[in-house]
């Protein structure tokens, strides 16, 4: 059969359902409705257009440089979803947030989440995010921020060089997600839920408190989603594929003054996912056995002993047991800002914490051995560090002010050990070697296991520090220049430690005395006895030990980023920006007999050029329309899965997920928005 796997983006037909909660007080007091929230705030207000205002397209606010800006006003590519744009249309899932930004894709596959921006993709496997997550301005990994959308402010699509406005670089853009923020004079708040097929659920709701009026206020916000995954069932298992997830999230808002803002923020998050690898095919054509005189009896191998025919339209898989994935992290954000002297000072820390219990990952795809089922289990020892830390500086915008400009430093250190234990079936573990036939022993043979252990330590130190300045040469026109310095350390180590074993080998020889002479260290085997001849190989223990040592290097690089813009009108702008930007990557870890200049690549660096238009005609078109190249050298590149000989065994071994090589590399793209109202209560996008 060959291994097929099943589309997990299934977007189901959703029925929504809004529900207007109400609390009712004790005794004769009155009652207390749960309003939907209060007014709109300028980002938001775009998507949610009020009954005297939806013959028009709304302004759209964005912060794509830190600021709060009109998106017309902003020489930068930025595609905008609103959170009510979100909770109007029921997505809850980050693979539908691509529909309404295109050119982005997203895919929430926990620690193997894929982003795709400007052409450029991003997987674990490669280190450093291409495509920065910002989540309430904190770059955290896309793992544990490409989940569930829910009670969310405003997701900016970013596209361009980053990094000298943000503290993570990247060459094709970012994406910032904003939760919403406490409101600090009333209460209130939502519950919606939607149900779909797939055996698809969501519920979602939020319930504000100010504390003290104008000053102190919480926000409670809750998601749990249910639904069939990938619907992809196995006829050998009675385990049905399910993904369950539970979110909390709560959020405090503290303005002691107009000039102080204090919001922290901390969510946390459970998810089980359980699944099957869909296949397809014909199955086992079977064989008839036979007896031979140096051999003996080789048993039948019925027909389909693995599992029926199956097509694609099946949707099936042949394995006896399910991945089972779960997943329980926590975040946490603090937000602080300062105005003084006609500054904003600006402090964002983030913190990740990965309390994950053991993942089980299936190794017989295709039920080679029916009724037993090989496991992989991953853990972490111990729970990962992450953590970040940005400090900003920024004049304020002034009206009569031409120049502005802004200082930050930004640093960001992770650290953990994740360990692998997975269960290697040697020659002799599933029967005699001369004559085994797929399928035709189930137990393995505990004689010819090879147990091993690995701890894969990966961690990063980065920092950056960055500076922007703005000049207003006139009226139209503008000149932005900014420089990073940023430095890079991935410290990467492996370390495997093996158990004891045998080996079986099968050999056409007259007697088992000779075995110990044709093959050395050998053996005539007790398991397996004549007819035929095999020969045990004894592995001892830890024998296969291995430990690669820290690889540290420490690169560094200063990035630039310039743009020009002019403004014909307040309806017309036209701009160019370029920029540099610079990503390390990881040693390359489970790859024996490699030599040292094939393991560790050479950094990635990039250059970006833009040229743009936007404009509105009166207040029922907008296109905003730009094109862009990106230069790529070194680019990180994966090669998993090339054949290469190792040195260190002496055999042919295959390159891992961590295998990632530099190939130069040019992207160069089109995009074109178009937003109109043609007439009330209709827009067009």
């Amino acid at each position: 059969m060959k291994v097929k796997k099943a589309k997990k983006g299934f977007s189901p037909t959703k029925l929504t359902l809004s529900v207007a909660a109400a609390l009712a007080a004790i005794g004769s007091a009155p009652a207390i409705v749960l309003a939907a929230d209060s007014a709109p705030t300028a980002a938001t207000a775009a998507s949610a257009p009020t009954a005297a205002t939806t013959d028009k397209l709304e302004e759209i606010m964005i912060t794509a440089r830190r600021d709060s800006e009109r998106l017309q006003d902003v020489p930068v590519s930025v595609q905008v979803v609103s959170g009510a744009a979100l909770q109007k249309m029921s997505i809850n899932s980050v693979e539908e947030v691509s529909k309404l930004a295109p050119g982005l894709t997203l895919v929430n596959a926990g620690a193997n989440a894929v982003v795709v921006l400007r052409g450029v993709t991003w997987q674990p496997g490669s280190g450093t995010p291409a495509t920065p997550i910002y989540f309430n301005e904190v770059p955290f990994d896309p793992g544990h921020t490409i989940v569930s959308m829910y009670d969310m402010e405003q997701i900016e699509v970013l596209r361009g060089p980053q990094g000298t406005t943000r503290g993570a670089p990247s060459i094709s853009g970012a994406v910032t997600m904003t939760t919403k923020r406490p409101d600090l004079r009333k209460f209130g708040g939502y519950a919606q839920t939607s149900v779909g097929q797939g055996g698809h659920n969501d519920f979602q709701g939020a319930v504000n408190f100010p504390i003290i009026n104008r000053e102190l206020a919480v926000r409670l916000a809750t998601n749990m989603e249910e639904s069939e995954y990938n619907r992809v069932k196995s006829v050998n298992s009675s385990v049905k594929p399910s993904v369950k997830e539970g979110n909390l999230r709560a959020t405090m808002l503290w303005q002691p003054t107009d000039a102080l803002s204090f919001e922290a923020m901390y969510s946390h998050r459970r998810t089980t996912t359980r699944f099957f690898d869909q296949v397809a095919g014909p199955g086992s054509p079977g064989s008839p056995g036979g007896f031979a005189p140096l051999t003996g009896l080789t048993p039948p191998q019925k027909a389909n002993f693995n599992g029926p025919a199956l097509s694609v339209a099946d949707r099936a898989g042949v394995q006896d047991q399910p991945y089972n994935i779960p997943v329980v992290d926590d975040l946490l954000t603090i937000n602080a800002s300062w105005e003084v002297l006609g500054h904003l000072l600006s402090y964002n820390y983030g913190g990740q914490y990965n309390r994950s219990p053991t993942s089980v990952n299936s190794l017989d795809k295709l039920n080679m051995i029916p009724g037993f089922e090989p496991l992989q289990l991953t853990t972490n020892a111990g729970m990962p560090k992450w953590k970040s830390n940005e400090l900003r500086l920024s004049s304020m915008p002034d009206p009569g002010q031409r120049f502005n400009y802004d200082l930050g430093w930004f640093q960001k250190k992770s650290s953990g050990i994740l360990n692998v234990t997975q269960p290697n079936y040697l020659s002799g573990a599933f029967g005699n070697p001369i004559n085994a036939v797929p399928g035709a022993i189930t137990t393995p043979n505990q004689n010819y296991v090879l147990g091993s252990s690995s701890d894969i330590s990966i961690g990063q130190e980065f920092t950056s520090l960055y500076g922007n300045i703005r000049f207003h040469i006139s009226d139209p026109d503008e000149v932005s220049f900014g420089l990073a310095q940023v430095r890079d350390r991935n410290p990467v180590s492996l370390k495997v430690s093996t158990g004891g074993t045998l080996n079986a080998y099968g050999i056409p020889l007259p007697s088992a005395a000779l075995c110990p002479f044709v093959i050395p260290t050998s053996t005539a085997s007790l398991n397996y006895p004549p007819p035929g001849v095999v020969c045990d190989i004894p592995i001892a223990v830890g024998s296969h030990n291995s430990f690669q040592p820290e690889i540290s290097t420490s690169v560094s690089d200063l990035l630039y980023n310039f743009s020009l813009s002019h403004k014909f009108s307040d309806d017309l702008l036209s701009y160019f920006t370029t920029g540099t930007s610079f990503r390390s990557g990881l040693a390359a870890i489970n790859n024996p007999g490699l030599p040292a200049d094939l393991t560790q690549p050479k950094p990635e660096k990039a250059t970006s050029y833009e040229l743009g238009v936007k404009s509105s005609i009166g207040d029922k078109l907008r296109i905003n329309a730009a094109v862009f190249q990106l230069d790529y050298k070194n680019q990180l590149t994966t090669f998993e899965g090339i054949p290469y000989f190792n040195t260190t065994a002496g055999n042919v071994a295959q390159t891992s997920i961590a295998f990632y090589r530099n190939i130069d590399a040019q992207v160069r793209g089109l995009e074109l928005s178009i937003a109109a109202n043609p007439i009330q209560h209709l827009t067009l996008g």
